[in-house]
Protein backbone atom coordinates (compact mmCIF):
# COMPACT_ATOMS: atom_id res chain seq x y z
CA UNK A 1 0.00 0.00 0.00
CA UNK A 2 1.02 3.38 -0.93
CA UNK A 3 2.11 5.76 1.74
CA UNK A 4 -0.29 8.88 0.74
CA UNK A 5 -3.18 6.33 1.26
CA UNK A 6 -2.18 5.60 5.26
CA UNK A 7 -4.99 8.37 5.90
CA UNK A 8 -7.83 7.40 7.96
CA UNK A 9 -5.63 3.96 9.09
CA UNK A 10 -3.77 3.30 12.37
CA UNK A 11 -0.01 4.13 12.06
CA UNK A 12 2.93 3.58 14.56
CA UNK A 13 6.54 6.13 15.32
CA UNK A 14 9.23 3.45 15.38
CA UNK A 15 11.07 6.41 17.70
CA UNK A 16 8.64 6.52 20.19
CA UNK A 17 6.07 3.59 19.45
CA UNK A 18 3.20 6.35 19.86
CA UNK A 19 0.18 4.81 17.94
CA UNK A 20 -2.58 6.87 16.34
CA UNK A 21 -4.76 7.45 13.28
CA UNK A 22 -3.16 8.82 10.53
CA UNK A 23 -5.71 12.37 9.40
CA UNK A 24 -2.83 14.34 7.17
CA UNK A 25 -0.23 13.93 4.85
CA UNK A 26 2.35 16.97 3.34
CA UNK A 27 4.63 16.31 0.59
CA UNK A 28 7.78 19.14 0.65
CA UNK A 29 9.13 20.29 -2.21
CA UNK A 30 12.65 18.66 -0.35
CA UNK A 31 11.17 15.23 0.02
CA UNK A 32 10.89 15.07 3.91
CA UNK A 33 7.58 14.52 3.75
CA UNK A 34 5.18 14.16 7.21
CA UNK A 35 1.91 12.48 8.76
CA UNK A 36 -0.06 13.90 10.81
CA UNK A 37 -0.99 10.91 13.53
CA UNK A 38 -4.16 12.40 16.24
CA UNK A 39 -3.55 11.03 19.85
CA UNK A 40 -6.48 11.91 20.82
CA UNK A 41 -9.28 14.54 20.66
CA UNK A 42 -6.39 17.31 21.38
CA UNK A 43 -3.13 15.99 20.30
CA UNK A 44 -2.03 15.82 16.46
CA UNK A 45 1.48 15.06 16.38
CA UNK A 46 3.30 15.61 12.66
CA UNK A 47 6.26 12.74 11.86
CA UNK A 48 8.88 12.02 9.31
CA UNK A 49 7.26 9.36 6.97
CA UNK A 50 10.91 7.48 7.32
CA UNK A 51 9.85 6.73 11.11
CA UNK A 52 6.41 5.75 10.27
CA UNK A 53 4.77 2.15 9.49
CA UNK A 54 0.85 0.50 9.67
CA UNK A 55 0.16 -1.41 12.76
CA UNK A 56 -2.02 -4.64 12.42
CA UNK A 57 -4.83 -3.46 12.99
CA UNK A 58 -4.31 -0.16 10.50
CA UNK A 59 -3.81 -2.96 7.31
CA UNK A 60 -7.16 -4.40 8.16
CA UNK A 61 -9.79 -1.00 8.25
CA UNK A 62 -9.54 2.55 7.24
CA UNK A 63 -11.74 5.41 9.71
CA UNK A 64 -12.78 7.49 7.98
CA UNK A 65 -14.22 11.54 9.34
CA UNK A 66 -17.37 12.97 8.59
CA UNK A 67 -18.45 16.63 9.16
CA UNK A 68 -21.41 17.00 11.72
CA UNK A 69 -23.32 19.98 13.57
CA UNK A 70 -21.22 18.66 16.43
CA UNK A 71 -17.72 18.60 14.77
CA UNK A 72 -15.92 15.56 12.89
CA UNK A 73 -16.49 12.11 13.91
CA UNK A 74 -15.35 8.80 13.15
CA UNK A 75 -17.25 6.63 10.66
CA UNK A 76 -15.74 3.83 9.11
CA UNK A 77 -15.85 -0.03 8.45
CA UNK A 78 -16.60 -0.27 12.73
CA UNK A 79 -20.80 -0.52 13.45
CA UNK A 80 -20.06 1.62 16.05
CA UNK A 81 -16.96 4.68 15.17
CA UNK A 82 -14.02 4.28 17.50
CA UNK A 83 -12.69 7.69 16.82
CA UNK A 84 -13.94 11.75 17.10
CA UNK A 85 -12.83 14.94 16.72
CA UNK A 86 -14.22 17.74 18.22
Amino acid sequence: MKKHNWIGREIKDKVTGLKGICTGYCQHITGCNTFAIVKDESNTIWFDENRLELTKKGNKKRIEFRSTEEGLTGAGDDPQPSRSMP
